[in-house]
């Protein structure tokens, strides 16, 4: 007989006993203010932010030689081989995060740099995910393929699907959770994403695309 989870839920509540339920209804309860406080704060805040201006106040992402720096104190980010390692999180900007203020042309370019010249042994597992999300916001879903598929050492999964980053660190959620994120987005789309199926996928015939019960990402 196949497994019902409802029904063995159901069960397993029932078992519990009148004063557990009453307490785990009170525990709720106080959830549900939480809740409610949380999202109170949650539009205060973002009340100030857009009265106040506070946007458009903030500075503009750090450019040289046409290229987006990877932080406003590292000048030396395309001459010092010490910056080209770790996460290459400058690609963040357009990719995990929708990219507003981004131009599309000097990211493709540090986008490219990145690709050439980055210590990939010196990566983690997420960094990869966010390479193919902003590869698929530049309009290149083959090489958002190809950031998935890296060929490098963390960028390995188990049969039990654990990211291993290295011995000691053989569990690696995060790079779960970019893959997932990535996938999704690459699959459901984004907003301005071409209007097509899968339009993070190569549209050459080569991949067969299904998903359901996604949302395009912002």
């Amino acid at each position: 007989m196949p497994f019902d989870p409802q029904a063995a839920t159901a069960a397993y509540i029932d078992s519990l006993g009148a004063d557990a339920l009453a307490k785990a209804t009170a525990y709720t309860a106080g959830n549900h203010w939480l809740l409610l406080w949380g999202l109170l704060v949650s539009a205060v805040c973002t009340w100030v932010i857009v009265r106040w201006g506070v946007l458009d106040r903030l500075a503009a992402l750090p450019v040289r030689d046409g290229k987006y720096l990877f932080a406003e104190t590292a000048p030396e980010s395309f001459t010092d081989p010490r910056w080209a390692r770790d996460h290459p999180s400058v690609t963040g900007a357009l990719g995990v995060l929708p990219g507003p203020g981004v131009d599309r042309a000097t990211m493709q370019r540090t986008f490219d740099w990145i690709w050439a010249h980055w210590s990939w042994p010196d990566t983690w597992g997420w960094d990869y995910p966010m390479l193919a999300m902003c590869a698929a916001r530049l309009g290149q879903p083959d090489r958002a393929i190809d950031a998935l598929l890296l060929d490098v050492p963390k960028n390995a999964y188990r049969p039990n699907g654990h990211n291993h980053q290295r011995p000691g660190l053989t569990i690696y959620l995060p790079g779960n959770g970019g893959l997932l994120t990535a996938v999704a987005m690459m699959a459901a789309g984004w907003d301005g994403a071409p209007d097509r199926h899968a339009p993070g996928f190569p549209a050459d015939g080569t991949w067969t695309v299904r998903w359901e019960g996604l949302r395009r990402m912002p």
